[in-house]
């Protein structure tokens, strides 16, 4: 998880697949359990620690191409599954981001995909957070770094000489050189390893502001501009990033921690409760308007967004597992509250917005410790949404290892939609080894 400091040990791992499931019915039963199973490349990661397992995927689509990243075992390096045939037959390589693939980083984590308009894929991932133990956040070479690897070429550093974390991407769809990305910096931050061996947020910090960088050269450079600043003594967290239609919608949180309560929930959680915010932007990411709330969520840093059709969604699954969804018909100015599903999983969900105004939520139904993706859909803008639909079959989430440090699944997973497609990733445990695969699930 991006919001937390430190890496976590993690246990070793064995095998990693990649499988496309295909589902082609009319209604929400479409997530068919026929799947035709991509078998990852042994070779891709070999060098990394647990390169047999994967977690926090996440997809794209367009048209015919479609791609697909996960989490190398123990955040140790990002891999890239491409199709240009609508996932008939991928190449596979490990993206070089960490030093066990040729990259700079000792660890990635939280990969954030998009294709850009002529269908190059982008990719972005953070890296070399500080270990575990008492540290500030004022060295950016030892710290936080966000990094964007577009098509074949290495990866950039986007925001030098400055602490980030998770860096949320968006791509121009009328030109290939063009895209954006989301973060924040933390200037003021000390970490404590609590007696639960979790970092543990300590008042005074983080302070920082949230940071927009884009590109018009695909990728080789950016320009950074600042959309908001906390107020003293609190702390902003970038959330995502989406595109509808010519606007650009920006998701933070800004938390107050010198609220005991909050603080409180960081030490105990990683993750605080606060009002998630949106703001928009209709030139491109030069100006950008006031915050505005859409509603107060246990697990802030855990949301997904998506767009299409003019319409903006919004997911965030909370302590009790109930997953709720809030949607914007007016790029982020309004927003209307409902709830997709209960019974979740609590670290991640994923949510896809297709060009009809489909809205397709991702969830991980939890029973004692077995966990089952599913997928509930709603045909009414988010108004309401169906039963949802097991993707794969269950698996033990206590009896597997994916060498992530939130969950088998990890905290972020994503879903992306094009046309009448959806396409959600998730892991599982299909062959029952003991180790999570990353899955792509295509819903007509």
């Amino acid at each position: 998880m991006s919001f937390v400091f430190g890496g976590r040990v993690h246990r070793p791992v064995i095998a990693l697949g990649l499988a496309l499931a295909l589902g082609l019915t009319g209604s929400v039963a479409m997530a068919s359990t026929e799947s035709s199973h991509i078998a990852s490349d042994p070779a891709v990661g070999p060098a990394c620690p647990g390169a047999g397992a994967a977690h926090t995927p996440d997809v794209a689509v367009q048209g015919r191409t479609v791609a697909a990243t996960w989490t190398i075992g123990e955040d140790a390096g990002i891999g890239l599954a491409l199709s240009r045939d609508g996932g008939r037959s991928w190449s596979r390589s490990a993206v070089p981001f960490t030093t066990c693939t040729g990259g700079p980083l000792e660890f990635a984590l939280d990969p954030d995909l998009a294709l850009g308009a002529d269908g190059t894929p982008w990719l972005s991932a953070s890296g070399n957070l500080p270990p575990a133990g008492l540290v500030s956040t004022s060295t950016a070479d030892q710290e936080g770094r966000v990094l964007v690897a577009v098509g074949d070429r290495a990866p950039v550093s986007v925001f030098p000489g400055v602490t980030t974390q998770r860096g949320f991407l968006e791509t121009d769809p009328t030109d290939p050189d063009r895209g954006w990305v989301l973060s924040e910096t933390l200037t003021s931050a000390a970490v404590a390893v609590g007696p639960d061996a979790l970092p543990v947020f300590v008042p005074g910090g983080p302070e920082g502001s949230l940071l927009l960088a884009r590109t018009d050269d695909g990728g080789r450079t950016w320009s950074r501009s600042t959309l908001r600043s906390p107020s003293p003594g609190t702390g902003v967290l970038a959330l995502g990033l989406v595109r509808t239609g010519s606007a650009l919608v920006a998701l933070s949180v800004e938390f107050d921690l010198k609220d005991p309560l909050a603080v409180a929930s960081i030490a105990r959680n990683g993750i605080p409760r606060a009002p998630i915010a949106a703001q928009t932007s209709t030139d491109g990411g030069a100006t950008w308007s006031a915050p505005v709330t859409l509603g107060v969520v246990e697990q802030s840093t855990l949301v997904d967004a998506a767009a299409g059709d003019g319409l903006v969604a919004v997911a965030a699954p909370q302590f009790d597992g109930t997953l709720l969804v809030w949607t914007s018909e007016d790029a982020g100015r309004t927003w209307r509250q409902t709830t997709a599903t209960s019974g979740v999983a609590q670290p991640a969900t994923g949510v896809a917005v297709d060009r009809r105004g489909r809205v397709a939520v991702l969830s991980y139904a939890v029973a004692g410790t077995s966990l089952t993706p599913q997928l509930s859909t709603s045909r009414d803008r988010g108004q309401t949404f169906s039963p949802p639909v097991a993707l794969a079959s269950s698996f033990d989430g206590a009896a597997v290892n994916s060498g992530s440090h939130v969950a088998p699944f990890g905290p972020y997973n994503g879903a992306d939609a094009d046309g009448g497609d959806v396409l959600v990733a998730f892991v599982a445990d299909d062959d029952r080894d003991g180790t999570t695969e990353a899955r792509v699930a295509r819903v007509r």
